[in-house]
C-alpha cells in the first residue's frame, strides 16, 4: 500500500495538477485551469439543460390542462391521442420506407 501511494504521488499528482512547486506555479498551471473550466462548463451546461427540461415539461403540462379545460380532446384521453399519433407516424414510415437489397419486403 505504501508503494502504491508513493507511486501515485510521483505519477498521478503531476498528471492531475501539473508540476506544482509553490502556489504561484499552481495558479499558472494549465491543468488546474483546464479542470476548473471543464467543471464550471459542465455545471452550467447541466443547469441550462435542467432548466430547459423543466420549462418544456411545464409547458406540456400547461397545454394538457388547457386543452382539457377547453374540451379540445373530443372525449379522448391524452394517452389515446398519443397512441393514435404514434400509430399514424409508424404507418407513414412503413409506407415511405424504401426497400433495401437484403429485405424480404417486396
Amino acid at each position: 500500500a505504501a508503494f502504491a501511494l508513493e507511486q501515485a504521488r510521483k505519477v498521478l499528482l503531476p498528471l492531475l495538477l501539473g508540476e506544482v512547486t509553490n502556489l504561484k506555479s499552481l495558479l499558472y498551471s494549465g491543468v488546474v485551469w483546464s479542470m476548473l473550466f471543464t467543471f464550471t462548463t459542465a455545471m452550467f451546461l447541466t443547469t441550462v439543460v435542467g432548466a430547459d427540461w423543466m420549462m418544456r415539461t411545464t409547458v406540456e403540462e400547461w397545454q394538457v390542462w388547457r386543452y382539457q379545460s377547453q374540451y379540445r380532446f373530443h372525449g379522448k384521453s391524452p394517452e389515446q391521442l398519443y397512441r393514435e399519433q404514434v400509430s399514424a407516424a409508424t404507418a407513414m414510415s412503413l409506407v415511405t420506407q424504401e426497400p433495401t437489397l437484403g429485405s424480404d419486403v417486396p
